[in-house]
């Protein structure tokens, strides 16, 4: 489906959601009006107050979503004289029952809505940086490669395919509107050199944005850079320079940081909320952003839904009836697992002290409703992608960016309970590399680790966004592959044992290469986690007992 098509269907959605909205808001202000009738008439009117405030509450925060904004604020100042009217009723003092009449019929839906706050307006959103609803797992990263030198072009291309990129020579910049008419690449690595080109700051950057407006990541490749050039690359959005001979580990380090690690799954958004139809409105604003969200009216549910779901950031109300969403954050800052999960509060609450108040009973972040389409996917992107982080920084091998030793052996025991369950398979897979101890001692530590590195982005690109990869120790990795068949997993791994072997290491002058062993389990129904890593463990063991760079599998061997 094209972006247009998204679009056309996003707005075709909310307009549907915008018309159900206000037609159930003409029955809720006549409800409100019945109920006010029976006010004056009833011996204990306390309990028609609180409903009527809350239904004022929730007119307060869905009025302006819903592109009617001055009907919030109507709303929102005769929420706030119901709580002093409801505080005299438990004191006893007479009402004012003409003004409360009076008011509430003040209330009506508009005929228009307001264009400034139109939530229609697609340019109100868009996707948070490095997510895609239309991202596939396992989809290579475009490359455009500028060189006019066709056989070290080609070269290159060959070097980036090993990594599981897809990269695309041309000789020239105008060559690059063939290549990627629709769609600019991830990134461009541009080989530059005194001999064959000849850029000023302005005129690279202007080529450059005459076929991509907005500049991919651009990488500089070239025998020598003065500083004259590297101003005009870094004028024209540079962000990487790269002597010749050319050490493509180095490029693709700094290609996995550009375009990131993997396809990041996309973010999870629980909405906690009692009034439907606004919950429905910002679950249309955020999935269209590429998020995945559930909601939920019932707090009671929440846990559960939590269990299952697993959501990486909650959006709920502050005044639900039954409870509040400040006791449910009590609640579930209760729960060991869920202590550091971002809650933030979406309320039309605006007083300073009750969010104050809001905040200190568990919460990370504030918005009040009306909030702007693009305000709320700005903020749940920041506090998503900065919990991921530092998830990744507890979780994850700092060198690497792979799941730490602890990490990887809680992936397959969680992956290994789903099979059991399920009657699934999987494949665990430990690789070596050989003789690494003389790549220390001959090139040294800081070439060793990039030689680490080399072979965790292989794994990365050629691996599945289901399966789960760590650093075991050292040297040593392993990748947990669930739903792969031994014979998949064979040849995923002879890919990359093969791939390694190609890939050049530049030190002290030289070229080098390396290889690794394989070691390759796979489960049964009812083996434990302990069993099926022992059998990979000693499969490995035996490829490097019958020479090194080859895959032994439990019961028999691939021989290169």
């Amino acid at each position: 489906m094209t972006g247009k098509e998204d679009e056309k269907r996003f707005e075709s959605q909310m307009e549907t959601l915008r018309e159900g909205y206000r037609e159930r808001l003409r029955r809720q202000l006549d409800d409100m009006i019945r109920v006010a009738e029976n006010l004056e008439e009833s011996l204990d009117p306390l309990p028609t107050l609180e409903t009527l405030h809350h239904e004022l509450h929730k007119i307060a925060g869905g009025a302006g979503v819903f592109g009617m904004p001055e009907l919030g604020k109507k709303a929102r100042t005769l929420e706030l004289q119901m709580k002093g009217i409801r505080d005299r009723a438990v004191s006893g003092k007479g009402l004012p029952f003409s003004e409360i009449m009076a008011a509430i019929r003040g209330l009506s839906v508009p005929d228009t809505l307001s264009e400034k706050e139109d939530p229609l307006s697609s340019a109100q959103w868009e996707k948070p940086s490095g997510v895609r609803s239309d991202d596939l797992a396992g989809s290579e990263p475009q490359l455009l490669i500028i060189d006019s030198h066709e056989k070290r072009g080609r070269e290159l291309v060959f070097s980036l395919r090993y990594f599981g990129y897809a990269p695309r020579h041309c000789h020239g910049l105008s060559d690059a509107s063939s290549l990627f008419p629709h769609k600019a690449p991830d990134a461009i690595l541009l080989s530059l050199s005194a001999s064959e080109n000849s850029y000023s700051s302005r005129s690279l950057a202007e080529d450059i944005r005459e076929f991509f407006p907005e500049v991919p990541p651009l990488l500089v490749l070239s025998d020598n850079l003065d500083f004259s050039t590297r101003l005009a690359v870094s004028r024209a959005g540079g962000q990487g320079f790269f002597t010749r001979p050319l050490d493509v580990p180095k490029v693709v380090d700094r290609l996995e940081h550009l375009i990131g690690r993997r396809e990041r799954a996309p973010y999870r958004v629980l909405i906690v909320d009692d009034e439907p139809m606004v919950a429905e409105h910002f679950c249309l604003v955020l999935r269209a952003a590429g998020m995945e969200v559930q909601r939920e009216e019932d707090p009671a549910r929440v846990l559960d839904m939590l269990s299952t779901f697993r959501p990486e950031v909650l959006l709920m109300d502050v005044h639900m009836a039954g409870c509040s969403g400040t006791e449910l954050a009590g609640i579930i800052r209760m729960e060991e697992e869920w202590v550091g999960i971002p809650i933030l509060y979406l309320s039309a609450e605006s007083k300073m002290e009750e969010q104050i108040r809001a905040l200190n009973s568990g919460g990370d972040d504030f918005l009040t409703k009306p909030v702007d389409d693009a305000f709320l996917v700005a903020s749940v992107s920041a506090h998503v992608s900065r919990a991921r982080r530092l998830a990744e920084l507890m979780a994850r091998d700092s060198l690497t960016g792979l799941l730490k030793h602890i990490r990887i052996k809680e992936a397959l025991e969680v992956e290994m309970s789903r099979c059991n369950r399920d009657g699934s398979t999987l494949c665990v897979v430990m690789l070596d590399l050989d003789h690494f101890k003389r790549v220390n001692d001959t090139w040294g530590h800081s070439t060793g680790d990039r030689v680490i590195k080399a072979l965790a982005h292989l794994l990365t690109r050629r691996l599945r966004r289901s399966d789960s990869i760590g650093r075991y120790g050292g040297e040593e990795f392993m990748a947990v592959l669930p739903g792969c068949s031994p014979e998949k997993a064979q040849v995923l791994m002879e890919e990359i044992r093969r791939n390694l072997k190609t890939i050049e290491f530049h030190a002290k002058g030289e070229t080098f290469r390396v290889t690794c062993s394989v070691g390759i389990a796979c489960s049964s129904l009812g083996s434990s986690p302990e069993e099926i890593l022992q059998a990979a463990d000693q499969a490995l063991y035996r490829a490097k007992e019958e020479g090194r760079d080859r895959i032994c599998m439990d019961g028999w061997s691939e021989v290169p």
